[in-house]
């Protein structure tokens, strides 16, 4: 056999002078004669095949082949090719089987067995080691003698767990399945007896290195071809006698050529070499042929880059397919690229492969698998109904993705999950109000509920089929079978092909590709796992963690989407023939050269130890690192005219990011080399260079808006943006997207008033409302208008929320209040064993209706249920205390206003634009007492948190309830009780369950009058010392109140600066004052006022603060047109003054 190497550096002619050569010998003979070999990478045997076709047109005799396509060529001849192909998927869903069965034998990846990405590190693993043709027999061997030397214990152990793995690997292969690995462990041993290679021409090109197996491969060609030639990139002919230099450029393949050689002296087979001259110089001069961008940024970088493409093809007669980029690392790029030249409207191809995880189909198996592994989870349950695919083909898909939310939202409130889904019971559906209402089911309800169940068991029954037939299979076939069925069941097939018909039918030719591998690849994969265990009786659980491993592994394959696109490539794996205009970016330090990072279940250290012992698992961190020149001198050969360097000074967070080292050297290499830097945007650059971001008319529609921006705001701008406007305006194509953009210029954050029509649509002809709706619309109009206008209202979710455990507080005093009413019990002589019994069999009574009888749902929440029944035993037990030492009373509990039969009257406005505004509601309590003066009525509002009340909230409209409470009962007594009342006061009573805190031992009672303080009610009460003994006869003694805000005088009276009062001329001042306020807020909230502007108070309290319609209205003050309304906080002085005032006017 003859032998010949090719050596010169890249562009020097190897390549064509290969292609002339196989040219030559088929002019000759064009079909007789032994076949003519093309050896090169997977990744370059379309490139050559390219170009054959395009010198000869056609190839006869020639064969492009990589090492596995040649392997499967001879055992199609050879025989040994019938065994089932294993491809990726089965190689993880095998692992997985071994692992689950072999992991109680680890003695280090025990854990690691169950974490994400472990089977990926393991099957690259199993790869390489049967790269470097290892075997099961020499890793036991090695391992077994580290056993004996005692020495290394970490990488014995995990030599151990691998070698249990890899054993049976191999056992698995072993006559049962193919991949690319075990094709060339067959290549290489059946080669010998292949015809087809007798006498062969073997061409190897494209090659920097050669693993163990490919070069068992090559050795084994010997005998059989009868000449081979190999080029290698390289600039010199190394010396057999020394080892490659590692820090020279040509390292790798100066390696590679010593392997090769070493090989053909082992088999005495000699050799020649020919060598190449450097290559021709570029046509351009030195200074054009070689740029340098730097930008301020990653994007901007990019942003450079596609405007400098753009140039290059318009106006320097460039196409795409003549550019490449080139990345070092692709992680900061990747989305950048896509996002910019889709931008830009710039055809790329990027060399990856998409994972099939999210498709989906995918999505549906394994939400499907996790449905019946873990007995219906609600996420598991909703992500496969949101793929779509359990929905009739026929239908309109939209009408039922309304269903499935409202579905969603049903089992969201209602706590559905696990056998609630199965158990056949009809779900009753009822808005959900509060644990006071008693109304029945409306018609509205009564449609909702069966829409509800029409939808859950048309939706759940292919679901209950495939669980029953998954529970009854035991084998992986059996399980594989079930699924298919259910695939059938669902008309998967056709659905697919409906959403590629609507992808295609959108444009989105990518997708569309995706939708029609998805089916075949499932497909595929079910019988990967059939093969891979089929018989096997395995439990569900490990069933799903092998189905997981193979959708995982799952990739759609990139077919480039047309031939004329800039190809984007990692510098390490592109073979780039053809290519004129060459950019690397991301010339970053630690980007390139690139830092090694240490990866897979074998560590450097650990590389390098094994490798002192016989055993290669592949290159270490080092090796790699000796090869990064090689890669970058490959990448700057790679173009014929023009290579441009570029790289960032800050990444996407404004981290500061170094020049790579390379930048420096080239700058000294190439003094005259031309720097462009990159601005962020036109606006950042020089006048006369403000042109150069005008390429593209959707990124100079971004560029015009920010400069109309700068001549809003009062500055000049260059008159070239002028005539970009009206180059723009003047094409259809843009005139509206041009709009659209400078609309922003004009923005302003305002809601329009609402006509006087639609305002009569929204809230009626005659407004009842609630003092509560007044307040949120003092608070922010537009707040109200979102929530009691268009009905807006976050989802209902099965949780307890403090708003139910006020209703149920609320609820429980009432009933407690009740049942002492009912028992005629007297308040001040409840035992304490009386008040926590009426406490607690009250409680017990109310918890099956708070929020859907979430109080039984879960142990944490019978837990809670106790804590909250102690709650209203301590407060009830502190009533019956206050009791003791008040002469007010409790007349009315949950007193109802407003228009409905029975409620105590209210007053209505009539409003000037002719409306009227009446209002109802529900007073928590009203307390009676009789004074020397006459009747006192107060009201008292129980709050599950602390408040405290302010009379300019009052003033401002924010804090109306309990003094507009006190004036409509204050205002119907007569017709209530038959007799006018005057001012009792007004109250926050918190419910609550106090702590105690002491820095020493105390009696009980000391105890109970600190508990009593921390029950003390907030508000206010008359300037009188009289009403106020009523309400604590303790007072006389002088000092504070443990029940009410106020503190006596030891020689009488009460203290205007320790307590809150206010005198019943204020009162009254107070009433006419609230009168005229509600009838304002009525006229503007019926004269459409909507406006985004939510109050703020000087102590930064914000009507945003857990505003749940932030994102609908978009308030944001740091835009001109949006701010708060500041309403200050006013003493109680100032705030009786401007009431005062305002009454006058």
């Amino acid at each position: 056999m003859q032998l010949r190497f090719y050596l010169g550096k890249s562009g020097s002619g190897k390549t064509t002078t290969l292609l002339n050569e196989v040219e030559r010998a088929l002019s000759e003979e064009a079909v007789d004669g032994p076949p003519i070999l093309f050896l090169v990478p997977e990744q370059m045997t379309f490139q050559i095949e390219y170009q054959l076709t395009k010198k000869l047109g056609g190839m006869s005799r020639a064969h492009v082949l990589s090492f596995s396509r040649l392997a499967l060529r001879v055992l199609q001849e050879t025989g040994g090719n019938t065994e089932d192909r294993l491809q990726r998927a089965g190689v993880h869903m095998l692992l997985r089987k071994i692992v689950e069965e072999e992991k109680k034998h680890f003695r280090v990846y025990g854990r690691a067995a169950d974490t994400d990405g472990f089977i990926h590190e393991l099957e690259q693993m199993m790869t390489e080691m049967r790269r470097q043709a290892l075997t099961p027999e020499l890793i036991t061997e090695k391992q077994s003698e580290m056993e004996k030397d005692g020495k290394t214990a970490g990488l014995r152990d995990k030599l151990h767990d691998i070698s249990l793995v890899f054993e049976r690997f191999e056992q698995a292969f072993q006559g049962t399945y193919m991949n690319t690995e075990e094709a060339l462990k067959r290549l290489i041993q059946q080669l010998p007896d292949s015809e087809w290679l007798r006498d062969a021409i073997v061409y190897i090109d494209g090659f920097y290195d050669f693993s163990p197996q490919e070069l068992y491969v090559i050795e084994s060609l010997f005998p059989k071809v009868k000449e081979m030639t190999a080029a290698l990139t390289i600039d010199h002919v190394p010396n057999q006698e020394m080892s490659p230099n590692e820090l020279d450029r040509f390292y790798l393949t100066a390696k590679t050529y010593t392997k090769l050689t070493t090989l053909a002296k082992a088999n005495n087979i000699g050799w020649n070499v020919r060598t190449f001259s450097d290559p021709s110089p570029s046509t351009q001069e030195k200074g054009q042929a070689l740029q340098l961008f730097e930008a301020v940024n990653r994007r901007a970088e990019v942003e450079g880059v596609a405007r400098e493409i753009i140039e290059l093809v318009r106006d320097r007669g460039y196409q795409y397919g003549d550019i490449a980029l080139l990345v070092r690392d692709d992680r900061p790029y990747d989305e950048l690229l896509k996002r910019v030249f889709g931008r830009f409207e710039i055809p790329i191809f990027l060399d990856e492969k998409r994972s099939m995880m999210h498709h989906p189909v995918v999505e549906l198996i394994r939400s499907t698998l996790e449905i019946v592994e873990k007995n219906w989870p609600f996420e598991a349950v909703f992500r496969a109904f949101k793929t779509d695919l359990f929905f009739s083909p026929t239908d309109r898909w939209r009408d039922w993705r309304e269903k499935v939310d409202e579905l969603e939202n049903y089992v969201l409130a209602n706590g559905i999950y696990g056998n609630k889904w199965k158990d056949q019971q009809h779900w009753h559906y009822r808005r959900h109000r509060n644990v006071m209402d008693t109304d029945g089911q409306t018609d509205m309800e009564k449609k909702i509920e069966a829409r509800i169940n029409n939808t859950r068991d048309a939706l759940i029954a292919p679901l209950l089929t495939l669980e029953t037939r998954l529970k009854q299979s035991g084998s992986v076939r059996a399980r594989c079978e079930a699924l298919y069925l259910f695939f059938e069941e669902l008309q998967l097939p056709a659905k697919i092909e409906r959403m590629r018909d609507q992808a295609i039918e959108d444009g989105a030719l990518e997708s569309a590709a995706e939708h029609d591998q998805v089916w075949e690849n499932v497909m595929d994969l079910l019988d990967q796992f059939v093969d891979a265990a089929g018989d096997d009786d395995l439990s569900f659980f490990y069933f799903n963690r092998m189905m997981d491993a193979g959708l995982e592994s799952m990739q759609f394959a990139i077919v480039p989407p047309a031939i004329d696109q800039v190809t984007i490539a990692d510098m390490e794996r592109s073979r780039l023939p053809d290519v004129r205009v060459t950019f690397i970016i991301g010339v970053n330090e630690g980007i390139l050269p690139a830092k090694p990072e240490e990866e897979g279940l074998i560590r450097d250290r650990e590389r390098d130890q094994l490798e002192n012992i016989g055993i290669s698992v592949g290159p270490s961190a080092n090796e790699r690192l000796w090869n990064e020149p090689f890669y970058l001198y490959m990448a700057e050969a790679s173009p014929a005219d023009l290579l441009i360097y570029s790289y960032a000074l800050a990444d996407e967070d404004g981290k500061t990011l170094l020049p790579s080292p390379l930048i420096g050297r080239l700058r000294e290499q190439n003094p005259t080399m031309p720097k462009t830097f990159i601005e962020a945007d036109a606006g950042s650059a020089e006048e006369n260079m403000q042109w150069t971001f005008i390429n593209h008319p959707e990124q100079s529609i971004e560029e015009l808006a920010m400069q109309l921006q700068k001549w809003r705001n009062g500055e000049d701008i260059p008159d070239i943006w002028w005539h970009v406007y009206n180059w723009l305006a003047a094409k259809p194509k843009w005139k509206d997207r041009l709009r659209t953009a400078l609309g922003s210029l004009f923005y302003k954050n305002h809601a329009i008033r609402l006509d006087d029509e639609t305002t009569r649509e929204l809230y009626g002809e005659d407004i009842q409302t609630s003092v509560s709706r007044m307040e949120m619309f003092q608070k922010c109009a537009f707040r109200h208008f979102g929530t009691h206008g268009l009905g807006l209202k976050e989802r209902e979710v099965f949780k307890l929320e403090p708003p139910d455990i006020g209703e149920l507080f609320h609820a429980a005093l009432k009933d407690v209040a009740e049942v002492v009413r009912e028992n005629n019990l007297v308040w001040s002589d409840l035992s304490d064993r009386e008040c926590a019994k009426i406490a607690r069999d009250t409680v017990e009574n109310l918890l099956p209706h708070v929020q859907r009888n979430i109080m039984y749902s879960t142990n944490r929440h019978a837990y809670l249920s106790k804590k909250l029944e102690d709650v209203i035993v301590h407060t009830t037990k502190t009533l019956r205390t206050q009791a003791q030492s008040s002469s007010f009373v409790p007349i009315g509990l949950e007193v109802q206003f407003g228009k409905q039969e029975g409620n105590i009257p209210t007053y209505a406005f009539r409003l000037n634009n002719g409306r009227s505004l009446s209002l109802r509601g529900r007073i928590d309590r009203v307390d009676h007492a009789k004074s020397e003066d006459g009747d006192l009525l107060r009201v008292i509002d129980y709050k599950s948190s602390r408040q405290q009340w302010r009379l300019s909230d009052a003033f401002h409209g924010i804090s109306l309830q309990m003094p507009v409470y006190l004036d409509i009962i204050l205002h119907s007594s007569k017709q209530w009780l038959g007799a006018d009342a005057d001012i009792g006061g007004m109250f926050y009573f918190h419910v609550h369950n106090p702590i105690v805190e002491a820095d020493e031992s105390m009696d009980d009672t000391n105890i109970a009058d600190r508990l009593l303080k921390q029950f003390k009610m907030q508000g206010v009460l008359p300037a009188d010392e009289n009403i106020a003994t009523l309400m604590d006869e303790k007072l006389h003694e002088g000092g504070h109140s443990t029940i009410i805000p106020a503190f006596m005088k030891k020689g009488g009276g009460i203290s205007d600066s320790k307590s809150s009062v206010v005198s019943q001329e204020d009162f009254q001042s107070l009433r006419r004052y609230l009168r005229a306020k509600m009838k304002e807020i009525g006229e503007e909230l019926t004269d459409g006022n909507i406006g985004i502007e939510p109050y703020r108070t000087d102590k930064n309290e914000i009507a945003c603060t857990y505003c749940p319609l932030q994102s609908v209205c978009q308030f944001d003050p740091t835009l001109s047109s949006n701010d708060y309304r500041l309403l200050p906080t006013l003493s109680n002085k100032e705030t009786m003054e401007k009431m005062k005032r305002e009454e006058e006017q």
